[in-house]
């Protein structure tokens, strides 16, 4: 079950609980709100399923089916998380926008597997995958998107911290120093690091 509060009536006799999602059969392992949309909640569990809550459908006090459902193939999702918007980031530049954002932000989002899996999705096409990578050779537990460039980092109980690039052309090349650009192999970084942290 995913809660979700008003912290706003924590001190009132108000009851501070606005809804339960409960459509998820196993333990829901992620979720994130959507900073476009900002009625949108998307989840990931151990079901295998992602979900997309639209609160504005709450009537209730439980939502009991998700306005989205996207079944994953018995593959557990470990992470799930919107494409954030690029002008929240102040030290963005407008070269550095991503690509198309005018029309993605708000739609994009990706989700990390058990099965070391990493999937980008549209919410316009949600049963269509745009983007898929063997991102760890077990395991992934967590993954963040830029703030405004097409890259997802990744990380996995392999021990590997990774970089990919999601966009749909070629990566810039201005934004990494050294490393492969390939969009299938982690970028490297190390030479941007300090000593004891290396990203593969």
């Amino acid at each position: 079950v995913l809660s979700i509060y008003d912290i706003n009536k924590t001190g009132s006799i108000d009851n501070p609980l606005v809804t339960n999602c409960s459509q998820h059969v196993r333990s829901v392992n992620s979720f994130d709100f959507n900073m476009v949309q900002t009625n949108l909640i998307i989840s990931g569990g151990q079901d295998s399923c992602i979900k997309i809550w639209d609160l504005r459908s709450s009537r209730s006090r439980t939502l009991s089916r998700a306005d989205v459902n996207i079944n994953t193939a018995s593959d557990s999702i470990r992470d799930v998380k919107w494409m954030p918007h690029p002008t929240a980031c102040r030290s963005a530049s407008q070269n550095d926008l991503r690509s198309g954002v005018g029309g993605a932000a708000g739609y994009k989002f990706a989700s990390i597997h058990d099965s070391g899996l990493l999937l980008k999705f549209d919410l316009r096409q949600p049963n269509q995958v745009e983007k898929r990578i063997n991102a760890h050779s077990g395991p992934g537990l967590c993954l963040n998107w830029h703030p405004y460039q097409d890259y997802i980092s990744t990380g996995g109980r392999d021990g590997k911290c990774c970089l990919w690039y999601v966009g749909d052309g070629k990566p810039g090349t201005d934004f990494l120093q050294a490393g492969n650009t390939s969009v299938n192999t982690p970028h490297s970084m190390t030479s941007n690091l300090p000593t004891n942290l290396s990203v593969v």
